[in-house]
This record gives C-alpha cells, sequence and structure tokens, in this order.
C-alpha cells in the first residue's frame, strides 16, 4: 500500500501542475507568475531538504570520490524479473508519452476543441488523465487480465481523444481523458508493484530507479516529436497521428500481455 500511495502522490503532484499553473496564469505575467511562485517554493522546501539527515541509500565509501559515485552504472536485471522489467518500462514510457502530450500539446487542442481561452479549465482538462491515475492507484484491482484490460482502456480512450477534436465533442473528451488515466494507472501500478516484488533487494532501488529513467524518458522524447509535427503538419494532424500511435501502440501491448496472460493461466 506504501508504494501505491507513492505513486499516487508522485501522479497527484503531477495532475495539480495545470490545475495550479491555470490559476496562477491569472496573475499579473501570465507567463512568469507560474513559475516564480513554483521557484520560491522549491527555495523554501531546500531548508528542510537540508536539515534532514538521510540514511545513505549506499555504504559509503571510505575514501570517497563525488565523481565516480555519480558515474552512471549499468543496471543487470536478473533472468527471473527481465520480463517484468521490460513489461514495465514499456508501459511506463507509453504511458509517460500520454501524459506528456496532456502536459504540452494538449492544452492548445482541448481549447481548440471546447472553443474557450479560460486557462484554469484547460488546466483542469490537461491534468484530468494523471487526475484520475492517481485516484486508480488507491484501488485494489487483482487479476490476471488487469494489465491487459488497463492497456485496452487506455489504447481506445487515446484513440477517442482524437476522435473527441475531430467531431468537436466535448463530453467524449472528458470521458476520454478520464479512462485513459484509470486505464493506464491500473496497468501500471500492477506491472510496477511485479518489478518490484521480483527485483532482488540489493538491486532493488537501482533497477526502480532505471524503470523511471525510461517512464520519465517517454514524457520527453514523444513530445519533441509531437512538437516537430505540430510545427510541420499542423497541431491537429499531429495529434491525430499521435494518438493512433500511442492507441494502436496500447492495444497491441495488451493483447500480448493478454496471451501471455492465458498461456500462464493454460500451463497452471
Amino acid at each position: 500500500m506504501g508504494l501505491a500511495l507513492y505513486v499516487a502522490g508522485v501522479f497527484g503532484g503531477v495532475a495539480a501542475g495545470p490545475v495550479i499553473g491555470g490559476l496562477l496564469s491569472l496573475l499579473p505575467g501570465a507567463t512568469t507568475a507560474p513559475y516564480v511562485v513554483h521557484s520560491l517554493l522549491l527555495a523554501a522546501l531546500l531548508v528542510p531538504l537540508y536539515l534532514i539527515r538521510a540514511r545513505p541509500a549506499i555504504m559509503v565509501p571510505r575514501v570517497f570520490r563525488p565523481l565516480h559515485a555519480l558515474a552512471p552504472r549499468r543496471p543487470f536485471v536478473s533472468r527471473q524479473a527481465r520480463g517484468a522489467f521490460w513489461l514495465a518500462s514499456g508501459v511506463g514510457f507509453l504511458s509517460f508519452a500520454v501524459f506528456g502530450f496532456s502536459l504540452s500539446l494538449a492544452p492548445g487542442y482541448f481549447a481548440q476543441v471546447l472553443g474557450t481561452d479560460s486557462r484554469p479549465l484547460i488546466g483542469v482538462l490537461a491534468g484530468l488523465p494523471l487526475g484520475a491515475s492517481a485516484l486508480s492507484q488507491l484501488v485494489t484491482v487483482r487479476g490476471r487480465l488487469t494489465v491487459p484490460a488497463g492497456l485496452a482502456v487506455l489504447g481506445v480512450s487515446v484513440m477517442l481523444l482524437g476522435a473527441a477534436g475531430a467531431w468537436h465533442n466535448p463530453l467524449l473528451l472528458v470521458g476520454a481523458a478520464v479512462a485513459a488515466g484509470v486505464g493506464q494507472g491500473l496497468a501500471f501500478r500492477t506491472v510496477f508493484n511485479d518489478v518490484a516484488a521480483k527485483v532482488e533487494p540489493a538491486r532493488h532501488a537501482q533497477i526502480i530507479s532505471t524503470v523511471y529513467v525510461i517512464t520519465y524518458l517517454g514524457s520527453a522524447v514523444p513530445v519533441l516529436g509531437l512538437g516537430w509535427a505540430s510545427a510541420a503538419f499542423g497541431i491537429a494532424a499531429a495529434v491525430q497521428g499521435f494518438v493512433l500511435l500511442c492507441g494502436t501502440a496500447a492495444l497491441a501491448l495488451a493483447a500480448a500481455t493478454g496471451v501471455q496472460a492465458a498461456r500462464r493461466q493454460a500451463a497452471a
């Protein structure tokens, strides 16, 4: 439960970002005020972090070399946890690509669909998938089909986001955004817990960190391509291509995990 609360806190914080940013943009200096307030809050957090005597995650050698400690280490995943590791990394990369879209190009896309320039409202819509994902982390769902079902919901919902834009349907837009977050949350929590349980304790922190590195790359790399596509082909065409690609990938991954779950059930 502690791990679920941590993941829910992470997703909930990211979901609150566009909502709070939309409200802060109403202050004088709409494009700078959110960053100023955020920077001041981060600076204030440095004080308790400095005062906390945190226990080091690794044993520090007597001859401490800072550059050596910061050097990247090649992760090693045992054969038992390798499948769970790559599945969690793939689900994380794909789902955070959708979240990256929600926090970057989606606000302008949502504004076109709704025909509004209300920044707080657009911020709420941008945070809907992440907020729904955070809440779904608190729901315990077990079963062999949890991952394929969650990925299928994610894939269909992402495609419906594109359909909502083509049909200019606000209700479909909101429903698809919420459903995408729920599907992502159920799938990601399950595969994340699976890899955390299978990794040997000595390498737990390193492997989980690597999963997060790959996951967060999903919120950065695809968005760069999406930005290039929107400049070259327009925002509508870029969004349609993006949701089609991500939706197809999610459905393909859902089919693969579904077949794997069926084989395990047959073997048992």
